[in-house]
């Protein structure tokens, strides 16, 4: 359950297959899942996080060797397949607020590779808006 906020279920893509995990943009703990035996802490990721900020990775060789250069834990064995270094689905969500009234949207996209096409796999509103944490402040909930 802890890695819960980190994974969605996504439809196959074109029927053929799981929807890989893009190490470029993957948060810190379920990279740190992709460990052979999962730690404690994801403070030994700090290194390749690092390098993937300052560089995104071109490749899943690429990352591999990062992690192996920096991580004293083995990656899972046969975990390469799943990984990848560019998404075809976004999670966008928006929030809008207008005097009294707000509204949430969240949208799941899905862009194929070959084409210049997005297309809206799922779209859910709702009539107010969550308590929003960002950088510099954070967004009340305007609905009473």
């Amino acid at each position: 359950t802890a890695l819960l906020p980190h994974v969605a279920t996504l439809p196959l893509e074109n029927g053929a297959g799981l929807t890989r995990i893009n190490v470029n943009t993957a948060s810190a703990s379920l990279l740190a899942a992709l460990a052979q035996d999962t730690p404690a802490s994801t403070e030994f990721l700090v290194p390749v996080l690092e390098q993937r900020l300052d560089q995104p990775f071109a490749s899943v060789d690429e990352f591999v060797a990062a992690w192996e250069a920096y991580s004293p834990y083995p990656l899972r064995r046969g975990i390469q397949p799943l990984l990848d270094v560019k998404s075809n689905y976004f999670f966008s969500e928006t929030c809008a607020v207008t005097g009294k009234i707000s509204l949430n949207q969240t949208v799941l996209l899905y862009k194929n590779r070959g084409k210049a096409l997005v297309n809206r796999v799922l779209r859910e509103r709702q009539p107010s808006c969550p308590q929003v944490e960002t950088d510099e402040t954070t967004v009340p909930n305007q609905q009473s």
